[in-house]
């Protein structure tokens, strides 16, 4: 992963912490969390196309953040998500190239919530188009 690519996958790994972060106090509707949404969004979008469409996996080892297997650094920002995930019983997302904003914003809306939280513990979360949150690992 070159310098650039990397930098730009830090930034949006750190933008959908915040951003989930916001939806779950804030929910999906409030100012704060509709402003991260359209950065984390347009961020996402710049990986994606940067992935060559394989599209991007965001995960966790230990309270290391991995994109596409590759370490992202240690900083506080990458531990605070790695423990998001943690706590949520996520172990990685993949974000497929094909994904569409409608339904980037459907998994936002749907993470803080108890059903999804059941739905996707201790898995694999694939989030791609043409269907919901995918839960992977079965």
């Amino acid at each position: 992963m070159s310098p650039e690519i990397r930098g730009g996958a830090r930034a949006f790994v750190r933008s959908l912490n915040i951003l989930l972060k916001f939806a779950r106090l804030y929910e999906f509707g409030h100012a704060k969390t509709t402003q991260q949404f359209e950065t984390t969004w347009k961020e996402l979008r710049g990986a994606l196309d940067d992935s060559g469409g394989s599209g991007r996996a965001a995960g966790r080892f230990g309270d290391a953040i991995l994109l596409d297997g590759v370490p992202l650094g240690s900083a506080a920002g990458e531990r605070s998500f790695a423990q998001l995930l943690i706590t949520s019983g996520i172990a990685s997302i993949h974000f497929s190239p094909t994904l569409t904003q409608p339904q980037f914003a459907r998994f936002v809306r749907a993470f803080p919530e108890r059903e999804c939280q059941a739905f996707i513990a201790g898995g694999t979360v694939e989030v791609r188009a043409g269907g919901r949150n995918q839960h992977q690992g079965e």
